[in-house]
C-alpha cells in the first residue's frame, strides 16, 4: 500500500514538473512578445555620456549605439512617416493663379523606399499603435521667431507631461504588441537655450519616463529608445527661394523692399520652386496651374543642383549639399531636390506658408537646429534593453533592426 501512494505521489510529481516545463518553455518561446519604441527627438550621446554616471540611472542602465542618417531630416523623413509609410503632414504645392500655396490633404502610403511597418504587419495579423505626442504648437512658436526662451521651455515641459501621462495610463490599460510614441521635448529646449540646468532638467524628465515605461511593460517587451539627430549650432538663416530668385530659376514680379511670398512671383516664367523649407519642386506642366517645365525635366534638376551646391552671399560661398528626393521616397509630392545646410546655418522657415524672405540670410533666433542640416552632422543615437550586434545603424534601417529582434 505505502508503495502504491509512493508511486502516485512521484507521479503526482512528475505530471505537475513536466506542466511547469510547458508553461516555462512557452513563456520563452511562444509568449507573443511585446515592442515599445519611445521616439524622442534631440538626445545626444555627449549628454548621456555627461549626465549618465550621477543623474541617469535608468538611461545608463540601457545599451546603445550610434544611429546615422543618409537624407537630410525634414517632414516627410519623420518618424511616423519611416514606421507606417504615410506622409501625415499637410504638404504645400502651387494649385492656381489665383491662390498659388494652397493645402492638400493626403496620406502618401508607402512613401520611403524602405519596409514599412504596416506593410510587414498586413500578413501578420499584427497592428501598430502610434502615439504622437510631437508638440507642433510649441515647434510653431519657435519658428514665429519673436519668442521668449523660459515661455518655449516652459511650455514645452508641460506638454511633455501631460502627454506622457495620458501614455502611461494607455501603456497601464492595454499594450499592443507594437506601441511606437514620439517626444520632441528635448529637440524643442536644445534649440532655444544651450542652458546646462535646462538640459539636464530634461534629461532627468526622460529618464523618469524610461523608469515608469519599464514598470508599466510586460516582461517579454524589447524597449528602444530612438533619436533620430543631434542638433549643431546655428547662427543664420538661408532663403533657398531667395537664392532661387538671383539664378534666374524662380521669377519674382518685382524686387521686394520686405517680405513677399511665391504668390508675388511670375510662375509661368519659372523653372523651380519651394514652398517648403528644404524640398524644392520642379514646376512641372504635368503638375503645376502653372508649369513650365517638361522634356526638360531632367536638365532642370542637374542645373538646380549644381547652381545651389554653393550659395553666393557676396564674397562668401555656403557649400550645401542636394539629394535626389526619388532615391529615398516613392511619393512625387516630396520635392524632387532635398537640400542641407552645413553648420552654422539653417534654412528660413516661413512665418507665413509659401512666404520669402527679402534677404538671401539673416539672422535666427535659434541656438541649435537639426532640420534640413547636413547628415554627418547631425548623427543620432538608438538605446535599448538588449544588446546590438553592430555599433552603428543608419536611420531608415532601423525598422529593419527592430523588425530582426522580433524573431
Amino acid at each position: 500500500m505505502k508503495l502504491k501512494n509512493l508511486k502516485s505521489k512521484h507521479y503526482i510529481i512528475a505530471i505537475a514538473v513536466f506542466l511547469i516545463l510547458i508553461i516555462a518553455i512557452y513563456f520563452l518561446f511562444f509568449q507573443p512578445q511585446h515592442t515599445i519604441i519611445l521616439y524622442i527627438e534631440g538626445i545626444e550621446a555627449e549628454e548621456l555620456v555627461k549626465y549618465s554616471d550621477q543623474e541617469l540611472p535608468n538611461l545608463k542602465n540601457l545599451f546603445s549605439t550610434q544611429l546615422k542618417t543618409q537624407v537630410p531630416l525634414n517632414n516627410p523623413s519623420s518618424f511616423q512617416t519611416l514606421f507606417s509609410g504615410k506622409y501625415i503632414y499637410q504638404p504645400w504645392y502651387l494649385k492656381n493663379s489665383a491662390d498659388y500655396c494652397v493645402q492638400k490633404e493626403n496620406d502618401f502610403s508607402g512613401i520611403f523606399k524602405t519596409t514599412v511597418l504596416n506593410e510587414y504587419l498586413k500578413n501578420k495579423k499584427q497592428k501598430v499603435y502610434f502615439f504622437n505626442n510631437l508638440d507642433w504648437q510649441t515647434e510653431k512658436k519657435i519658428h514665429q521667431r519673436n519668442f521668449s526662451a523660459l515661455d518655449i521651455i516652459q511650455k514645452a515641459e508641460d506638454n511633455f507631461k501631460e502627454q506622457k501621462n495620458i501614455f502611461l495610463k494607455h501603456l497601464e490599460d492595454k499594450q499592443e504588441n507594437w506601441l511606437i510614441a514620439g517626444f520632441n521635448f528635448p529637440a524643442l529646449v536644445a534649440q532655444v537655450s544651450d542652458n546646462e540646468q535646462d538640459i539636464l532638467r530634461v534629461y532627468r524628465a526622460i529618464d523618469d519616463l524610461i523608469a515608469q515605461v519599464q514598470n508599466l511593460m510586460k516582461r517579454n517587451t524589447n524597449l528602444y529608445l530612438i533619436s533620430p539627430f543631434g542638433l549643431v549650432p546655428v547662427k543664420e538663416s538661408v532663403d533657398i527661394n531667395q537664392a532661387l530668385i538671383y539664378r534666374g530659376f524662380l521669377k519674382a514680379e518685382q524686387e521686394p523692399e520686405e517680405n513677399f511670398s511665391l504668390n508675388n512671383c511670375d510662375l509661368s516664367d519659372s523653372y523651380v520652386y519651394s514652398p517648403r523649407a528644404g524640398e524644392i519642386f520642379v514646376n512641372q506642366v504635368s503638375r503645376e496651374a502653372q508649369g513650365k517645365v517638361s522634356d526638360e525635366f531632367e536638365a532642370v534638376i542637374e542645373d538646380t543642383a549644381y547652381v545651389l551646391n554653393f550659395i553666393e552671399r557676396g564674397e562668401e560661398l555656403i557649400s550645401t549639399q542636394l539629394y535626389l528626393s526619388r532615391d529615398y521616397f516613392k511619393s512625387k509630392e516630396v520635392g524632387e531636390l532635398l537640400i542641407a545646410m552645413p553648420s552654422g546655418y539653417n534654412i528660413f522657415w516661413p512665418e507665413n506658408n509659401c512666404s520669402i524672405s527679402k534677404d538671401l540670410v539673416q539672422k535666427t533666433n535659434l541656438i541649435q537646429d537639426h532640420l534640413n542640416i547636413q547628415p554627418n552632422l547631425i548623427s543620432g543615437l538608438i538605446l535599448a534593453n538588449k544588446e546590438f550586434v553592430q555599433d552603428n545603424y543608419d536611420y531608415l534601417d532601423v525598422l529593419d533592426l527592430v523588425l530582426r529582434s522580433k524573431k
